[in-house]
């Protein structure tokens, strides 16, 4: 009888000790095939960055072959109408560039021309370069009583316009005698407005950039808001890397960031936009009485006829009598976006450049990963 159970217990021993040795080498094999994918991965994604790149140096040559007679930069030339494609081993990679100067730039409203990074010597904001000390670049931001929401009423005559309230706009005379960050606020309000969205977000923005700590009346937000959040952090107080920071700003909703995130960007460097690439919802935010059934004429005129000057912009019949500042707009831009889609047999990347037309060369200046609304 001992000798049967002694025998029945070496049986179910060799039997778990089988079991544990299956397990293992089943759990061995496992971790093996997730190591090779996960090599292959690291392998088709490093392919993909140089796939990007090779786009990167084909959209520097477009830009540059356009640069010999440009004018100006408008979406019928071949910059805005190229597919450039490219392969590299078993992966194809497409990428178009896009004028990341149609949209209204964040940077715009820091107010230093060389808040977002760019060094001395390239250029600032253009509402402010130039300016002799003791004028109006040198004035005050807008007053945090209200700032310039609804101060600025131009009447269709194009009379000049007064604020609506005791210390609105506080500093701030003629459209054209504003400073650049008071003229980014008025067009960012403006923005807000033809997309329809509150523009009392537009305070909590200003304090997110501004260097102090003072929150805005009645809708602005500084350290004393965001750390009672959950979880709790602090307003930047510099300039935005990215618009999807926008999510951190007090009254910025998932919903109205969908709505936003189309027509802004942030760029290194303070910079005006492109009126002939600008969408109708921009080009409704660069002057009072702009609606939208005259952004859609002046998109489908500069089809035919792109401006090629902001004076010409300025005059266009349909602006008759509309006050137009020009300090922060332009005909022709020096930053793009290169959007590059790379696809294998079972994988795709997504990468986002942004390339600086500078000195007559493309220059990638920012790259990011991911997947993007295109």
């Amino acid at each position: 009888m001992s000798g049967r159970h002694e025998r029945g217990f070496a049986l179910v021993a060799a039997l778990l000790v089988a079991t544990i040795v299956s397990a293992a080498a089943v759990a061995l094999a496992l971790e093996q095939e997730l190591a090779i994918r996960r090599l292959s991965n690291v392998l088709a994604a490093d392919r993909a960055t140089h796939g990007a790149r090779d786009l990167e140096i084909a959209a520097g040559d477009l830009l540059r072959h356009h640069d010999d007679a440009r004018a100006y930069d408008g979406l019928e030339q071949a910059w805005a109408t190229t597919e450039l494609a490219a392969d590299r081993e078993d992966q194809h990679s497409t990428a178009r560039l896009v004028d990341a100067e149609a949209r209204f730039n964040l940077t715009n409203l820091a107010g230093d021309p060389h808040a977002g990074g760019a060094p001395p010597g390239t250029g600032g904001n253009p509402a402010q370069d130039g300016v002799p000390p003791g004028t109006a670049a040198e004035s005050g931001p807008a007053s945090e009583t209200g700032g310039l929401d609804a101060a600025l009423q131009t009447p269709a005559g194009g009379a000049t316009p007064t604020p609506a309230t005791p210390g609105a706009a506080a500093g701030a005379g003629p459209l054209d005698t504003m400073n650049g960050p008071q003229l980014a606020e008025l067009r960012l309000r403006q923005l807000c407005a033809a997309l329809e969205i509150d523009s009392g977000i537009v305070q909590a923005i200003l304090d997110w950039v501004d260097a102090d700590t003072d929150s805005r009346f009645p809708n602005g937000a500084e350290d004393d808001y965001y750390l009672n959040q959950s979880p709790a952090y602090r307003a930047a107080n510099r300039p935005f890397v990215s618009p999807e920071e926008l999510l951190l700003v007090r009254g910025v909703t998932p919903e109205i960031y969908a709505r936003l995130a189309p027509f802004v960007v942030a760029l290194p460097k303070a910079t005006p936009i492109n009126v002939n690439t600008a969408p109708p919802e921009v080009l409704m935010s660069l002057g009072n009485g702009i609606d939208r059934a005259t952004a859609n004429l002046l998109v489908e005129a500069r089809k035919t006829a792109p401006f090629v000057s902001i004076e010409e912009f300025q005059h266009h019949p349909l602006l008759l009598g509309r006050e137009i500042p020009a300090a922060d707009l332009s005909v022709a831009t020096d930053y793009f976006e290169l959007g590059t889609v790379t696809v294998g047999p079972t994988t795709r990347y997504h990468t986002r450049s942004l390339l600086a037309r500078l000195g007559g060369r493309a220059t990638a200046v920012r790259r990011s990963k991911g997947y993007f609304d295109e």
